[in-house]
């Protein structure tokens, strides 16, 4: 099966879609919950086309049954239709990458190559690992985060090199976000 422009796309930029489940519970006066992984995917990018999920537990609650949610992609966030009672489980489906489809249909319009859509995302991420590369606090906690921004550079140099020569797609680097190297 041949994939089509957003697959390759995140396919080229290593932004391969995650699968996650997790179980909330009600407090009740609340229906919103954050999720850890966003932003959440759906469509064809999405595991096989996997659409989010939300499901409470059945009477006795020896079971999962489909609940009415709503998910709000681009903030990562699942809101039940109504509130659930203190203490009830609720459990939530769904994938999530680097980019939403909202971002990768923005790219794939505006661009007509993937090499320049690729160097698009990667001066996305470069703009987000500029602000913070480095930063300390006041009770002596520092963060360093300069080797994202190295392998940012790195990717977007082989991109560059691959657009001036014409050579294809080069697989010469991994992933910019699980692979880090620890400082």
């Amino acid at each position: 099966m041949a994939l089509n422009t957003a697959e390759q796309l995140r396919f080229f930029i290593n932004d391969r879609p995650r699968l996650s489940q997790e179980t909330f519970y009600g407090d009740g006066t609340g229906s919103a919950f954050q999720v850890s992984g966003y932003p959440i995917i759906t469509g064809a990018t999405a595991l096989g086309g996997f659409a989010p999920s939300a499901y409470n537990t059945a009477s006795g609650g020896a079971s999962w049954t489909a609940t009415g949610a709503t998910f709000n992609y681009n903030l990562g966030q699942v809101s039940f239709s109504a509130v659930p009672s203190a203490n009830s489980a609720l459990m939530v489906r769904y994938t999530y990458a680097t980019f939403s489809d909202a971002e990768i249909d923005l790219v794939t319009g505006l661009y007509s190559d993937l090499p320049t859509m690729r160097l698009a995302l990667i001066d996305n991420l470069m703009g987000d690992a500029y602000k913070r590369a480095r930063w300390g606090a006041g009770a002596g906690g520092a963060y360093d985060d300069s080797k994202t921004l190295d392998n940012l550079m790195s990717m977007r140099s082989a991109v560059r090199a691959e657009m001036t020569t014409e050579q294809g797609p080069q697989m010469v680097y991994g992933s910019w976000d699980v692979n880090q190297e620890e400082n």
